[in-house]
């Protein structure tokens, strides 16, 4: 394989080239790619099984960078920042289409009906299913 395909050869460059010697940015600046970079690296090597050495740019494709959005969405959400904070950082036309993490979001809706009460005041709790169809579907 071509040296100029590996990411880690021109993530290299980047820093050195560009960064460095080009731009003559500050340790802080360099520090913000640097931890960037790694948790890019570190989140590709987790979905694809692949040392970041090794990566090359065909391992950036779509369904990758869709899963980065998808799970960075969900961890803003889940940190607490508001879905139309998240729909502009995400670049979404309108904050309706962000709705869908909630949806996907169980442990976000648990919270929700912890802090919610029932018309005197009681806590409501997690609806447990008595039906024996849903109990068995549930067991499977």
């Amino acid at each position: 394989m071509n040296t100029a395909c590996r990411v880690s050869f021109l993530l290299q460059r980047f820093f050195t080239e560009r960064l460095i010697n080009q731009r003559n940015v500050s340790s802080h600046t360099i520090a913000c790619y640097r931890d960037t970079f790694r948790l890019l690296l570190e989140f590709i090597h987790r979905q694809r099984h692949r040392v970041p050495s090794q990566l090359t740019w065909e391992d950036f494709d779509a369904p990758l960078i869709h899963m980065l959005r998808h799970t960075t969405a969900m961890a803003l959400l889940q940190g607490g920042v508001d879905t139309s904070s998240i729909a502009l950082w995400l670049g979404h036309e309108s904050p309706a289409t962000t709705h869908i993490y909630l949806d996907a979001n169980l442990a976000l809706k648990e919270q929700i009906l912890a802090k919610m009460g029932t018309w005197d005041g009681t806590k409501t709790g997690r609806y447990r299913p008595e039906d024996p169809v849903l109990k068995f579907l549930k067991s499977l």
